[in-house]
């Protein structure tokens, strides 16, 4: 039963290791999207 649970943590915090990456580089690639969009309207 330990083990169970220590896997299900293990899983649960690799899990959420994902979704924070995902989330993370999702806010990195709109910013980035963002600050172009911005140097084009300045270029024009």
């Amino acid at each position: 039963m330990i083990a169970h649970m220590g896997i299900k943590y293990e899983f649960l915090s690799y899990f959420f290791a994902i979704i924070t990456t995902i989330v993370i580089s999702f806010v990195l690639i709109k910013t980035v999207i963002a600050l172009t969009k911005k140097q084009i309207c300045v270029e024009e």
